[in-house]
């Protein structure tokens, strides 16, 4: 149940005030009336008049019936009020507080309000009356006292609070627990800051921010240092703000009275300067290198100019060496492009990164789908981050673009393809390409060893199958050139060479596979004319590689690493020979071709075995010759190299 709250003493007074008030006017009524003169009527009362005065002792006196129960009402609650506030108050002045507290420092705990409202006002006398309160700030010190401040404590409203604190559940009967009378305490703040004031001026700076201008000449040229430009930037460093925060130090003020406590340090507060805005520094007064570059297009080459400007480090290393509101000053300093136009120009395609030939047993429709493939790939571009794809430079090898029959493999079948043998040309400039150390994003070998290249450093194609694919992941362009004649293939990558290093192409023959020779039975009058003992299929010997990119040192000629690039199966295929069952017949006066199975999949090309006669057209009678490489006599050895790497 809330408690009722006591009344005040002014309240009190007013009560009692009001008592004496009716009392006294009472009193005068009572005296006015029995002592006013009697006057004889001028008319005698009517009967209904007489009956409407009180009869008996009062009668004479004036006082009628009413009166005399509005004066007993009045008395009766007069005494009612006085005794219910002499028995509030007694209620009031002995409840207890009985929570564990202390207020300022005197513990009040099981005091009734009465004792510790007495207890609180003497204690507060004497920690505050004639004393002050000292706030210092660094070798500085001013005192306050009491009576300058008019502090006052509302013992009254104290002690209640104490008394309602008992009545919660905050109130921990095992803790003494100081109850926070900052509320209860109020003192004079004009007074307190006009003796503040003189004290919080030796605390108080108005902040100065860090300026800056930019003087000097500007440049007039920039594909080139200019030597008349002279730009500095000078920096006035700004001063610190200070002051003293007020409400920190009125709340502080506040806990002293609180706590009892004399004697505050306090602290100002300090604003440094803003740190200046490099970014509109940089954006706005200063010009950033920019790169030469090339135009793939036009191969026109543009950019490539100086930078002008500061250097935010060295700025902050000079700012912080001097004093607030000195100034400084830092020159600009130019800042070269990594190429220029002239040195970009000298760069690109300066050195030869890698060349490989290839030669292979020609004919003439594998020379001309050769020179072709190799003439689309001749002075192709390849720019940083550009990928090569073969596929993707020739395009669908077709009659309309001019490409011939030539022999390919399918399902280990030699058959007639447009552009057969023209995965010489995409093996060369593989080949360079790992040489130059580039990024090989596809690749995949022959079904058969190759003759015209080491195992493992082919590569072999189809036209919307098998690819041959490469990025530039140097930092400048590079230039394939590559030509075709008679069955050689030649290959250069020109670049701009920055590697302290070079590259070799490493071939590894782990193991072989030797074909066997089979026969097939012929009558002696067969259609094909095939004779007895003649070679239908060329053997291939299968084999076992693998091949490394190892990097050598090019001072010392060291190796560096040695990491693998390709592990291959080359497959075998047997020798086959007729057998001629019967009676054999005269011989054909000329020999038939050889029939092959139609084409079912992907093909792969092989190098030629015979060189033709170069003729304007190609022969009619008889087809061209197998692009197959040389067949195998040997079971043991691998197929020879067929060119050097140049690095």
């Amino acid at each position: 149940m809330a408690q009722k709250r006591p009344m005040r003493n002014d309240e009190v007074e007013e009560l009692e005030t009001a008592f004496r008030n009716l009392s006294d006017k009472t009193k005068n009524r009572k005296s006015n009336t029995t002592g006013a003169k009697k006057e004889k009527p001028k008319k005698k009362p009517s009967k209904a008049s007489e009956n409407s005065h009180a009869k008996g002792k009062y009668a004479k006196k004036g006082f009628s019936k009413s009166n005399i129960l509005m004066v007993s009402i009045a008395a009766f609650v007069v005494i009612a009020v006085v005794a219910g506030f002499l028995i509030y108050n007694h209620i009031h002045n002995n409840q207890r507080i009985s929570a564990n507290l202390t207020i300022m420092g005197i513990d009040v705990s099981d005091m009734t309000r009465a004792e510790a409202e007495k207890a609180v006002k003497n204690q507060f006398n004497a920690l505050y009356k004639n004393q002050e309160v000292t706030l210092t700030i660094e070798d500085k010190s001013v005192s306050i006292p009491s009576d300058v401040a008019g502090v006052k404590l509302n013992v009254s409203k104290a002690v209640d609070a104490a008394i309602k604190y008992s009545g919660t559940d905050n109130a921990d009967p095992n803790a003494l627990h100081a109850l926070d009378i900052t509320k209860f305490i109020s003192y004079k703040s004009r007074p307190v800051m006009e003796l503040l004031d003189p004290f919080r001026a030796q605390f108080s700076a108005t902040l100065i921010q860090t300026s800056y201008v930019i003087e000097g000449t500007k440049p007039t040229v920039w594909d080139k240092v200019d030597e008349k430009a002279s730009l500095e930037i000078v920096i006035k460093k700004g001063v610190p703000g200070y002051h003293l925060d007020m409400t920190t130090l009125l709340e502080g003020l506040e806990s002293c009275y609180n706590t009892g406590v004399n004697a505050l340090v306090l602290e100002y507060v300090i604003t440094e300067p803003d740190p200046l805005n490099y970014e509109e520094i940089l954006k706005k007064y200063c010009m950033e290198p920019v790169e030469a570059v090339m135009d793939p297009e036009t191969f026109e080459i543009t950019g490539g100019t100086y930078g002008y400007g500061i250097d935010v480090q060295e700025v902050e290393a000079a700012l912080a060496e001097t004093p607030y509101g000195e100034t400084v000053r830092v020159p600009y300093h130019w800042t070269a492009p990594e190429d220029t136009k002239e040195e970009l120009s000298a760069l690109l395609f300066r050195d030869v990164l890698a060349s490989y030939e290839t030669y292979a047993s020609s004919d003439y429709n594998r020379n001309i789908n050769l020179e072709l493939a190799a003439a689309a790939c001749n002075n192709l571009i390849l720019y940083p981050g550009d990928v090569f794809s073969f596929n993707g430079t020739l395009g669908e090898r077709t009659a309309d673009k001019g490409y011939k029959p030539g022999a390919s493999y399918v399902g280990g079948q030699t058959v007639y393809d447009y552009g057969g043998g023209i995965c010489q040309v995409a093996t060369t400039i593989y080949y360079c390409a790992v040489v130059s150390d580039l990024e090989i994003l596809e690749r995949d070998c022959h079904q058969y060893a190759s003759s015209y290249t080491p195992l493992s450093t082919d590569a072999t194609i189809f036209w919307n199958g098998i690819d041959m694919r490469f990025r530039n992941n140097t930092k400048y362009p590079i230039r394939i050139e590559a030509s075709s004649s008679n069955g050689d293939v030649f290959v250069k990558l020109i670049g701009t060479e920055t590697k302290d290093y070079y590259v070799k192409f490493e071939s590894e023959h782990l193991d072989t596979y030797p074909f066997e020779e089979e026969f097939k039975e012929f009558e002696a009058d067969n259609e094909k004319g095939y004779k007895d003992g003649q070679v239908l299929t060329d053997p291939y010997t299968g084999y076992k590689s693998r091949s490394f990119r190892a990097k050598y040192d090019k001072a010392t000629g060291k190796l560096i690493e040695r990491t693998l690039e390709n592990v291959d199966v080359y497959s075998t295929r047997n020798r086959v020979i007729c057998k001629i069952i019967g009676t054999e017949t005269e011989p054909p006066t000329t020999e038939p071709g050889i029939t092959v199975p139609p084409s079912t999949g992907p093909s792969e090309t092989v190098p030629p075995e015979t060189n033709p006669p170069e003729t304007t057209t190609p022969p009619e009678t008889v087809p061209p010759a197998v692009d197959d490489p040389t067949p195998d006599t040997s079971t043991t050895e691998p197929p020879a190299s067929g060119g050097d790497e140049t690095t």
